[in-house]
C-alpha cells in the first residue's frame, strides 16, 4: 500500500511505473527482460523446458554456477508484475509455479517484478500484507520465490545491479552472489518441515557423464 501511495504522490515515480509497465506489457516483452538479465549474468538456460512428468513447459530452466559446480532452478514469466498486481492473480501464479517446483525438485521464481522496493518489502508480514509479500510468504512454503528488479529515480534499467531473487523471506541471489541459506528446497510431512540442499552438479563429474554418453 505504501508503494502505491508514494507513486500516486510523486510524478517521477509515476513515470518510472509507466516505464516498467511498458517494458513488460506482454509476456513476450517480459520474456525479453528476463533474457537481458540472463545474458548479462551469464547463466545457461533452456527456454520452454518440458517437465515430462506432468506434460507442461516452464518458461526458463536455469543452470547457474555455484561453489565448484552448478545448480538448477526455474523462472516462470508473467507480464506487468508489480505491487499493483492483485493477490488473486499472484495466488494463481504461485499455484502454477509450485507445481513446477515440486516436479523439478528445485525453486521456481515468478518474474519479472519491476517496481520500487527494498528486500524487506517483498516479505514483510503483519495483519495487512501486500500481494507481493503474501506471494513471497506463502509461495516460499512451496519453493516459489520472486525475481525482481528495483528501480529509483536515478537508476532505471534491467541488469545484475538492480536484480534480486527472493525465497522464504530472504535473498536467494543478490549482488552477484547466492545465499547458501536459501540454496535448498523445503519438503513438508505433516507438521514437520525439512530443508534439503539443492543438488550441486560437479563440473568434472558432469563432463565425464557427457563424454561417457558420447562414447556409447
Amino acid at each position: 500500500m505504501a508503494q502505491v501511495m508514494a507513486i500516486a504522490r510523486d510524478p517521477r515515480l509515476q513515470w518510472c511505473r509507466s516505464w516498467a509497465d511498458s517494458i513488460t506489457e506482454t509476456e513476450i516483452d517480459a520474456t525479453k527482460v528476463i533474457l537481458i538479465f540472463l545474458r548479462e549474468v551469464g547463466w545457461d538456460y533452456v527456454q520452454e523446458y518440458e517437465i515430462k512428468s506432468i506434460g507442461k513447459y516452464i518458461d526458463f530452466y536455469v543452470k547457474a554456477p555455484y561453489e565448484d559446480g552448478f545448480i538448477f532452478f526455474g523462472i516462470e514469466c508473467k507480464k506487468q508484475l508489480s505491487y499493483d498486481t492483485n493477490a488473486t492473480e499472484f495466488a494463481g501464479y504461485v499455484e502454477q509455479a509450485g507445481a513446477y517446483a515440486r516436479e523439478l525438485q528445485a525453486p521456481v521464481f515468478i518474474g519479472p517484478l519491476i517496481d520500487s522496493f527494498n528486500l524487506s518489502d517483498m516479505y514483510q508480514g503483519g495483519p495487512r500484507l501486500t500481494s507481493v509479500a503474501a506471494a513471497s510468504i506463502f509461495g516460499g512454503r512451496f519453493n516459489v520465490g520472486i525475481m525482481g528488479f528495483s528501480y529509483s529515480y536515478s537508476r532505471l534499467g534491467i541488469g545484475t545491479s538492480t536484480a534480486i531473487f527472493t525465497l522464504r523471506g530472504s535473498a536467494f541471489w543478490k549482488d552477484g552472489k547466492f545465499n547458501p541459506k536459501r540454496v535448498n528446497i523445503v519438503t513438508t510431512t505433516g507438521s514437520k518441515k525439512t530443508r534439503t540442499p539443492l543438488r550441486i552438479y560437479r563440473r568434472k563429474k558432469h563432463e565425464e557423464n557427457i563424454a561417457e554418453r558420447r562414447d556409447r
